[in-house]
């Protein structure tokens, strides 16, 4: 059975990529997923606004009395030890990538321009096989949405130019058009890949106390809908690749988002509830269905669900909105 699959340039032995989680906190733990059979390891991602606060940490106190004794100019804090949060997070890319030998990809969540290029440029140094960008601008300022669009555009067309490696973009469902944005992320900002899509946690209100309160649930196979359909309608669209995110528990989950046109597919959620193990069931899964079905490799069903290859596509979408609708009033449930 060949489940070799190709991703932003990079050959892989399986469609089955670990995404950006906690799990890839811990060195041992990598080497584990490794064993089990990921492809692939997307690292936790690195934020922007916890290394600017770390910094500001360190500034203060190598500052602080600065202004009142001489004296205190020679009063610094041993820094060195454990390192600055974005030092740290640099050691633990190197040794991820000394540790296994399936590629290791980089995560990068950013709020400012030159956040994107200092940290992102560091972390290619590190040995990582590529970069994959958290783009997610919560627009609570009224912006328009072809600010914001503009600004995404920017981003990646000026991080390609300094990158030598490849470049993907996890990108947010909430555009106007996901098509639009797809395409420009390809054609002009020249992306090698998206992901989709990205994952959000809202808060809810503690009413008694009047705060807010974070919330984190893992996802499971309902919501592997919305990339799914997206996924579908845009392979073959784009000349770059596309990872399948969210909702990943079964590896039914993972034929169906081959057979809409993903390159691979990400989980992290039902390894975080099943335990890094499960990499091996999934797997093991995937082959016995291609094997049931007479497929000899992932690249036969890959896009066979696609909007191009589906009779009917243009109408798929709203004849199965009103065929759910309508078999919900009559108490009839349609597959």
């Amino acid at each position: 059975m060949n489940l070799q699959t190709d991703y932003l340039g990079i050959r892989l032995k399986n469609p089955l990529v670990v995404s950006s989680c906690p799990l890839s906190e811990n060195i041992a733990t990598i080497k584990a997923m490794e064993q089990a059979g990921a492809a692939a390891i997307v690292m936790h991602s690195i934020f922007e606004e916890e290394i600017r606060c770390d910094d500001e940490f360190i500034d203060f106190y190598l500052h602080y009395g600065t202004n009142k004794f001489a004296e205190s100019l020679t009063y610094f804090p041993n820094i060195d030890e454990p390192g600055s949060l974005l030092t740290k997070h640099l050691s633990h890319l190197q040794q991820a990538v000394a540790a296994v030998n399936i590629p290791v990809i980089g995560s990068l969540n950013a709020i400012t321009l030159s956040g994107w290029m200092n940290y992102a440029v560091q972390m290619q140094d590190t040995g990582i096989r590529a970069l994959e960008l958290n783009l997610y601008h919560a627009a609570t300022n009224m912006q328009s949405a072809a600010v914001i669009e503009k600004r995404y555009l920017d981003i990646v067309q000026e991080l390609k130019n300094k990158l030598r490696i490849p470049l993907a973009v996890k990108l947010s469902p909430f555009f106007t058009s996901v098509g639009d944005i797809a395409l420009k992320l390809a054609n002009v900002a020249g992306v090698d890949g998206l992901v989709m899509f990205n994952r959000f946690y809202y808060p809810d209100f503690d009413i008694d106390n009047l705060e807010f309160e974070p919330s984190i649930q893992l996802s499971n196979s309902y919501e592997i809908r919305l990339p799914l359909k997206w996924i579908s309608i845009l392979y073959n669209k784009l000349p770059i690749s596309i990872a399948a995110s969210t909702g990943v528990d079964s590896c039914n989950d993972i034929v169906k988002y081959i057979m809409a046109g993903a390159d691979v597919v990400m989980c992290a959620s039902c390894l975080m509830r099943h335990g890094v193990s499960y990499l091996e069931d999934l797997l093991a899964g995937l082959e016995n269905w291609l094997k049931g079905k007479n497929y000899s490799s992932v690249k036969e069903i890959r896009g066979l669900m696609s909007k191009e290859k589906v009779a009917n596509s243009e109408e798929l979408d709203r004849a199965q909105y009103m065929k759910a609708l309508r078999g919900f009033k009559t108490g009839v449930h349609f597959d």
